[in-house]
């Protein structure tokens, strides 16, 4: 019966560890995909001289990576989750007075 337990256990370990794995690495592959114009921009700019408006667009797609990432921490997050769509539900379940 122990031994059943224990590999029931196991199981629930590995399986929340993959998960974490797997969030891990879509939050990586956000990263890499988004940065790697950055990093094209910076190797052209070694070699020669870099487009007009390069780091414009450079820091357009870091900011856009930071906030996928930013979203996709929420969405991973559970308690943040949690907080956020109780404050949801507080702010629209709020009577507001009109004037007539």
């Amino acid at each position: 019966m122990s031994i059943r337990a224990t590999s029931t256990q196991t199981m629930f370990q590995a399986r929340r560890d993959l998960v974490v794995v797997r969030r891990i690495i879509i939050i990586i592959m956000i990263l890499l995909t988004l940065g790697f114009p950055y990093v094209i921009f910076i190797l052209i700019s070694f070699v020669t001289k870099p487009p007009k408006y390069h780091l414009r667009a450079a820091i357009f797609l870091v900011d856009l990576s930071q906030t996928l990432i930013m979203i996709a921490v929420f969405k991973f997050c559970q308690p943040v989750m949690d907080v956020i769509l109780k404050y949801k539900r507080l702010v629209s379940s709020r009577v507001q007075p009109t004037m007539t």
